[in-house]
């Protein structure tokens, strides 16, 4: 191959290059501007069903008096899901969802770790290595364990599993419980609305009644409900196994690059699914099964840069080791 070939091939990946961070970026910025009108979106499609359903469904299931037991249950049980639907989804979108805690530039630790990192990218996403973590140029803070950098909101998130349109913000440590109980709530309420839409639709004494505002609901809850249903299953197998859309990635090719080398690798977060579901929902004692379902206000434990791994006795063969930031502290502790 001529030396001519070599430079333009070079050239060649070097536009390619710059196209695709180009691309990248507009799509950053689009996400960002269609952030609020997403969320616009979705509280005008969610009030449409709530009307439809208090308007037409109730009225068709339950029929009059309005104030039997089973119209009053039903009410209880809209509600219901609707007070938590819309909880859930409003502390989403307004808790942030933490970031690293930021190091005195002139600090020694701070000077460490970027110095360890001179060579690395902007949001270098590397193995970690003994005494030292990784530092993003662009945040100009450290990178804890699970820690990853948002291109659409510009920073670092703890815990980042995803940047998610719908809510103008990122899933990290701080939102994701309220993440995951928006989904499951709007889950079962499209499937609450899809039961409620049979009377109507398959067992209406008078078809030549419009039925376009119940077609509506049926086709929009129907859609959702598929969707969610796989996204909700997808968030809960990442939580009994102690991973986040991110981390699944990552550890994918640590996986895969531990089977070239002829090793076995595990995930060192991963304490079992009980414990991975408890830790994650931050949920303890005998009823926690159910008591994950329950609104809170309170933030969960813990500061999103401590995490328990499995002890010094089962430390699987290749794992990140323990990192810490300058001499201060670890972050993320290990268990007996």
């Amino acid at each position: 191959m001529s030396l001519l070939q070599v430079l333009f091939r070079r050239r060649l990946n070097i536009t390619a290059l710059r196209s695709i961070e180009l691309c990248e970026f507009f799509l950053d910025k689009a996400l960002r501007v269609a952030g609020p009108v997403l969320i616009a979106l979705a509280a005008v499609l969610i009030s449409a069903v709530v009307y439809i359903y208090f308007s037409v469904l109730l009225f068709a299931n339950v029929g009059t008096p309005f104030h039997s037991f089973k119209a009053l249950a039903h009410v209880a049980l809209g509600l219901s899901l609707l007070f938590n639907l819309v909880f859930n989804y409003a502390y989403c979108v307004i808790t942030p969802p933490g970031h690293p805690p930021s190091l005195d530039r002139t600090s020694g630790s701070a000077s460490d770790i970027e110095g360890q990192n001179e060579s690395a990218d902007s949001d270098d996403e590397g193995e970690y290595a003994p005494g030292q973590t990784r530092w993003c140029r662009r945040c100009r803070r450290a990178k804890p364990a699970l820690t990853h950098h948002c291109h659409v909101c510009g920073k670092c998130i703890l815990k980042m599993d995803h940047h998610c349109p719908w809510l103008d913000n990122c899933v990290g440590f701080f939102n994701y419980r309220y993440f995951l109980l928006f989904i499951t709530y709007l889950w079962l309420g499209c499937i609450y609305v899809l039961l409620m839409t049979i009377q109507p639709l398959f067992r209406a004494e008078d078809p030549e009644k419009p039925l376009s505002t119940v077609v509506f609901a049926f086709t929009l809850c129907f859609a959702v409900a598929i969707a969610l249903g796989c996204l909700l299953a997808w968030h809960l197998f990442l939580i009994l196994t102690a991973q986040t859309t991110v981390e699944f990635h990552v550890n994918r090719q640590r996986r895969a690059d531990a089977r070239k080398a002829g090793q076995v690798w595990s995930n060192e977060f991963n304490l079992g699914p009980i414990r991975n579901f408890k830790n994650t929902l931050d949920v303890q004692g005998p009823f926690w099964w159910c008591v994950w379902l329950l609104p809170r206000l309170r933030p969960p434990k813990g500061d999103g840069c401590l995490f328990p791994v499995r002890g010094e006795s089962s430390q699987p063969a290749v794992s990140p080791p323990l990192v810490s930031v300058g001499s201060q502290r670890h972050l993320y502790k290990v268990l007996p």
